[in-house]
């Protein structure tokens, strides 16, 4: 079990007080990277802090925090354009990952060795570094055009189930949605088909370095690597 911070109810009851997180770090006495590190689900405060935190913004431990389950579905959204990722399209992917996990017996045997960036960056040689290396594994040359066959086969030897649906391009705001189940070690990826054809390789690019760093699915940190990784595989 993890506990975890609100963020949202922590940002809602800065801007009703009118601090900054900076405000916020000054009154219960740690560093504004503390408070990040909270708010982006890094790092707990300690009871002392907790308890200046909720007397600092007037909330009760229960809006303040919960405990989650450390086997619950981890997801990561592909957006459109600038559409922001809320508390509801969270749980709503998260309601679809326990509903899929039933269907993982029906998976057949799963590929155990698999693939990972184990430091993944976004420095320029680094990220040349790691699209040429996948490049080599997919066995096509340096330059040559990145056809659908090699990533799909990819997903396959990384324990990854591709879903091709409709959502429509006016209804939702996903290009693509990353759901995985670390218990089953199972990654399933709804790819949005009402798409342009040319956005659609780009996106199955970035959910495949989600599959190689699955320790960063989920964050702000995980989308950025997964675009910038993205871009250098399919454009070297």
């Amino acid at each position: 079990m993890q506990k975890i911070l609100h963020s949202d109810a922590v940002h809602n009851a800065l801007i009703k007080r009118g601090l900054t997180q900076k405000d916020l770090a000054s009154e219960v006495g740690v560093s504004a990277q503390a408070v990040t590190n909270w708010l982006k689900g890094k790092d707990f405060p300690r009871p002392p802090a907790l308890l200046k935190l909720a007397a600092t913004l007037q909330l009760s431990f229960e809006e303040l925090a919960s405990t989650t389950d450390t086997n619950q579905p981890i997801v990561a959204f592909r957006k459109k354009g600038a559409a922001i990722t809320t508390n509801a399209h969270i749980n709503k992917a998260k309601e679809i990952g326990v509903l899929l996990k039933p269907l993982v017996p029906y998976l057949g045997r799963q590929q155990t060795l698999r693939t990972l960036i184990t430091r993944p960056s976004t420095e320029y040689d680094k990220l040349q570094s790691a699209a040429l290396e996948t490049r080599r594994r997919l066995g096509i040359g340096e330059q040559a055009v990145l056809g659908y066959e090699s990533l799909i086969g990819e997903f396959r030897n990384s324990g990854a189930v591709l879903m091709p649906v409709m959502w429509g391009a006016k209804q939702r705001h996903e290009n693509a949605v990353h759901i995985r189940l670390p218990k089953e070690d199972v990654t399933f990826i709804l790819l949005n088909l009402d798409t342009r054809l040319e956005d659609f390789k780009f996106w199955m690019a970035h959910e495949l370095a989600h599959i190689y760093t699955p320790d960063l699915a989920g964050t702000e940190e995980g989308e950025d690597y997964a675009d910038a990784f993205a871009g250098a595989l399919l454009f070297p």
